[in-house]
């Protein structure tokens, strides 16, 4: 089977019909959305969405920046939503910036995903002051 290419996705402005690649204008603000339901293999889309100034009219224009599939087997037995779960559980209070640095995220976005995890059912607890604490 021939392996497909990613291609970026160009960000058009709807007044002047400019268009730019998201990687090469950085955005202006930026922020997380995280997929209500799970893809057939269980994993997790969080889009990171940005906002830039067009270049030659000088209108707002929202876009994606990328997306990251959490879940995804990375080149190891176990993915990283497994990971998660098993960090959560065998610890009864865990830092949302221990766990962030430790898979490479955005607090918000761990923070999002154990809200997710939660509501699944998969874990039994609740998030205060920046922490995970198991109930």
């Amino acid at each position: 089977m021939p392996r497909r290419r990613k291609k970026s996705k160009l960000i058009v402005c709807k007044k002047c019909g400019y268009s730019w690649d998201p990687k090469d204008i950085e955005p202006e603000k930026t922020w997380h959305m995280v997929s209500p339901m799970p893809d057939k293999e269980g994993r997790i889309t969080v889009t990171i969405m940005g906002v830039w100034t067009c270049p030659k009219c000088g209108s707002k224009v929202r876009g994606v920046v990328s997306k990251m599939r959490i879940g995804d087997n990375l080149g190891t037995s176990v993915d990283r939503t497994t990971l998660l779960l098993e960090e959560l559980k065998k610890n009864d209070k865990v830092s949302l910036e221990s766990l962030a640095s430790k898979f490479n995220f955005s607090t918000e976005t761990i923070q999002k995903a154990i809200n997710y995890l939660i509501k699944k059912g998969e874990i039994k607890g609740k998030i205060e002051n920046g922490y995970f604490i198991k109930i």
